[in-house]
């Protein structure tokens, strides 16, 4: 019995050595960097996919190729997509389901109509949201909401421009200019209450045609406008009404200025296979392959990481990821909602390669959000090169508030 209880003994001392020996050859591993994460409502699939897809993109990129690179401050970007098909209903669940997964921020790409459902969603929540569109509010000053953002421009310095490039081309007074409108509510806001007024007050005179976002022939919204005499066309709307609308001007033989903004997804691509000599227009940013850092960063990261869309579709999407990676970048880990509204409050980018590439700087303060001043440059068919590219050097506006 002796015997056995000391075998036992000797047995139990082995183990034990077994055990601490294994416990010193195997190191606990080190669990991985808990993510920063982003949410991405967007629509993909609906009737403005076109439009906001691209943006999504861009955004989905810019975060996929900083992965690649290390992440920020050490920690990987998870990101959560969903798609809310140019729907309000389905943007405010989105949001819902956000706030549920406790995301650091949300990225948002859809149309104005979304706006209504999402925002009082949003509002329950106080989740730092940027939008990738054209600035509507709650974002500009002088009321602009503590944690909704926007790197886009505004409509107010959009329909300056246009129309100081306009008057400059062709004479406003006694102009009859064409205005194409898809019926949303940003859009037509902005045709109603802002470019026909202005046209009007400048001595000219106002074609409106609204049409549905599902619509994608207008060749009889261009026999109108030629039919009533009209010596300018602007297109300030969705990309496939930007598209039609030219070419139906095209096909009627229209010899008349047919202007537009070529950030919207897929302009400067498709109207650039018209070779259409009448095309004018304004950008935010300069075409990718104009722009040497920025502009080869969005063409390598489109390469690496899937993209469906063409790069130049991508530039807005891309900014809101640069700023959005400024602000968790200065929040550092862990970042709280508050830390990074803070931030967000006062964020300023201003570097060489941004002002290059955007033309003024991205300044935020507490009562606005989309900043003070916004750049432009005027773009044109070069029939040389088979582009559609700058004539101008960057000149700018002020932001005069809602």
């Amino acid at each position: 019995m002796k015997r056995l209880v000391a075998i036992a003994l000797s047995l139990m001392v082995a183990l034990i050595g077994l055990v601490s020996c294994g416990g010193e050859k195997e190191a606990t591993p080190t669990p991985p960097p808990e993510p920063y994460v982003i949410g991405i409502t967007a629509d993909l699939t609906g009737a403005a996919g076109s439009t906001y897809g691209p943006w999504s993109e861009g955004y989905r990129i810019y975060f996929e190729a900083l992965n690649a690179s290390g992440g920020i401050n050490g920690h990987p970007i998870e990101l959560l997509v969903r798609d809310n098909k140019n729907d309000g209903t389905r943007a405010a669940a989105d949001i819902r389901f956000f706030a549920e997964r406790g995301v650091h921020s949300i990225g948002w790409s859809s149309g104005s109509s979304t706006l209504s459902a999402g925002l009082e969603e949003l509002y329950k929540h106080e989740i730092n949201t940027f939008y990738l569109n054209a600035c509507y509010p709650p974002s500009p000053p002088p009321n602009a909401y503590r944690y909704f953002y926007c790197v886009g421009t505004s409509p107010f310095t959009d329909v300056a421009a246009q129309l100081d490039l306009m008057d400059s081309l062709i004479g406003l007074d006694g102009a009859v200019v064409g205005l194409v409108a898809t019926d949303v509510p940003g859009v037509r806001s902005v045709k109603e209450k802002m470019m026909a007024p202005a046209i009007e007050e400048a001595g000219g005179s106002v074609i409106l045609e609204v049409v549905p976002l599902a619509m994608s022939d207008l060749t009889g919204v261009a026999k109108k406008f030629v039919d009533g005499g009209a010596t300018a066309v602007i297109a300030y709307t969705f990309g496939h009404h930007v598209l039609a609308a030219a070419e139906g001007l095209q096909r009627l033989g229209w010899d008349g200025i047919f202007m537009t903004t070529t950030l919207v997804p897929g302009s400067l691509q498709n109207l650039a296979r018209l070779e259409y000599a009448n095309i004018h227009g304004i950008d935010w940013y300069l075409p990718v392959e104009r722009s040497s850092a920025i502009g080869d960063a969005i063409l390598a990261a489109g390469k690496a990481h899937g993209a469906a869309y063409d790069s130049n579709s991508h530039r807005n999407g891309w900014a809101a990821g640069i700023a959005m990676h400024a602000g968790l970048e200065a929040c550092g880990w862990p970042c709280g909602k508050e830390d990074l509204a803070d931030i967000l409050n006062n964020l300023t980018i201003d570097d060489a390669a941004w002002l290059e590439w955007y033309g003024s700087p991205l300044q935020w303060s507490t009562n606005n959000h989309t900043s003070p001043t916004k750049g432009y440059v005027i773009v044109q068919w070069n029939e040389e090169a088979g582009q559609i590219l700058p004539v101008s050097d960057w000149f700018s506006y002020d932001e005069p508030g809602w």
